[in-house]
């Protein structure tokens, strides 16, 4: 509507909502204001004089292509009538490129302030003159929300709390805990990272930086148990940023399975990180959306899904004080738009920890178990090729061992923990494992670009030994 009531020019008009479920809310408002305002106890009334006739389409984002080109095809047939057009999105992505260049206006409806939701509980609760809204995160409040929130008869104190209820995120089961950053090792590149993201967030505390003057994006990639997870908690306890941990499984998971669960649960996840910021919104598993365009017959789901993440990571709504750290083990079957400039545009590649920060590890787990003269660098070499969650693994068994036989920790629980071998081989056994480990390392002496770190014949579960290599100049892998 235009300003003092008057109705709008004839012409196409698309309307952004906050979210899916705001747009059957939003059709009923431009009802109600376009035909006249029925509201109980008042006259209903038209606005204005020779009222041109007018449609609104509804245009979620989970609308499947055939509802798109419906859209597209009414649309055309009302305008040619010169009629009004509204279009109401639950994002610009579900809209096609034509209708929003053919359009007069596109304007974005914010989600719940704290001036709305005052002036809503005002109206719907009369009389109403303090409100406390400390705890309540407006910009996550659905309709739906507002409907199971809402008592004949409640105060606007009980009304709030129950909003308050309903909008704050389930406690997370570990408690919240985390590892201090200090006792988190062979993540060099990573703590240097961390450290100029704090010190950037503290003058942006200052005003001395605006928000898109920080890195806001990072991946995190490396194989299985390189402490992804752990390192993108122990980043935001740093910093002191809040943390919320998410992932594919947990938005299609949060619902019945279809798609627009799915993305609701996605939105949720970004109101809660902008409500609680300054926080770092953590995606775990991000390959699983895979690329646009190599997902078969799939690929229409997977576009949504992916669309609709690079939405809200561009935040529509604002994503100042939002950290987005993604983590990975296949970063190649990532969507190259997920990683572009300004979305998650640094990248962290995480390796199996050195010699040494696998005897700082074996420390850190074992500190007030162990004898100070049990040797952890050897343990360390022993240990070579193994992940911090191996080192955890491998702590935990040596201590069952230990405690049925009713002492401290020693040596030969560890070396049998990490050999999972009670006895050691025999002699003919470890000549075959030598001779195939001498070959490696062979091979990489003869590679001027590798450099040989150990070679070992003590062996790591199902491998009778190890052969330890890198590129030069770096550390080993």
């Amino acid at each position: 509507m235009g300003k003092m009531g008057r109705p709008l020019p004839v012409g196409l008009y698309i309307v952004q909502a906050p979210s899916d479920e705001w747009c059957p809310a939003l059709n009923d408002v431009f009802r109600d204001v376009y035909l006249g305002n029925s509201r109980p106890g008042r006259k209903r009334r038209l606005i204005g004089s020779g009222l041109p006739l007018f449609r609104v389409f509804e245009l979620p984002s989970t609308a499947p292509p055939q509802k798109i080109t419906q859209v597209v095809t009414e649309t055309q047939d009302v305008l040619a009538l010169g009629q009004t057009v509204i279009v109401v999105a639950g994002n610009l992505t579900s809209v096609p490129a034509a209708l929003q260049r053919a359009s007069d206006r596109i304007v974005t409806v914010p989600p719940p302030s704290r001036r709305w939701m005052a002036a809503l509980v005002r109206d719907v609760i009369p009389g109403t003159r303090r409100l406390d809204f400390r705890g309540l995160a407006c910009e996550m409040v659905t309709p739906s929300m507002l409907r199971l929130a809402y008592r004949r008869g409640s105060s606007a104190r009980a009304f709030i709390r129950r909003l308050q209820i309903l909008t704050t995120p389930a406690p997370r089961l570990d408690g919240g805990k985390s590892v201090p950053l200090d006792q988190l090792h062979g993540i060099d590149e990573a703590r240097s990272w961390v450290n100029g993201l704090k010190a950037d967030l503290a003058r942006y505390r200052r005003r001395e930086l605006a928000w898109h003057q920080l890195t806001q994006g990072l991946l995190l990639a490396g194989p299985p148990g390189t402490a992804k997870t752990t390192l993108a908690n122990s980043m935001a306890d740093f910093c002191g940023l809040s943390f919320i941990q998410t992932s594919y499984a947990a938005w299609q998971c949060s619902g019945s399975g279809h798609l627009g669960d799915t993305l609701k649960a996605m939105a949720a996840t970004f109101a809660e990180a902008r409500a609680r910021a300054p926080a770092l919104l953590f995606i775990d598993e991000l390959d699983t959306l895979g690329s646009r365009g190599h997902k078969g017959q799939r690929d229409d789901w997977w576009r949504s899904i992916i669309n609709a993440l690079l939405e809200q990571m561009d935040g529509s709504t604002g994503n100042d004080g939002v950290i987005f750290v993604g983590a990975t083990n296949y970063p190649e079957l990532i969507d190259p738009a997920i990683l572009r400039s300004g979305r998650m545009e640094e990248r962290i590649n995480l390796r199996p920890p050195s010699v040494e920060a696998l005897a700082k590890i074996y420390r850190d787990q074992l500190a007030g178990e162990i004898s100070d003269k049990l040797d952890l660098q050897q343990i360390g070499r022993l240990s070579a090729g193994m992940t911090g969650a191996d080192v955890v693994k491998t702590c935990r068994t040596a201590r069952r061992r230990a405690r049925n036989a009713g002492r401290p920790i020693k040596y030969e629980d560890l070396l049998v923990a990490i050999t999972g071998q009670e006895t050691q081989p025999d002699p003919s056994s470890q000549l075959r494992v030598a001779i195939h480990e001498a070959g490696h390392a062979i091979a990489a002496l003869a590679y001027p670009q590798l450099e040989l770190d150990h070679v070992t014949v003590v062996g790591q579960g199902a491998a009778g030994g190890n052969t330890l290599m890198g590129p030069k100049n770096t550390a080993p892998t």
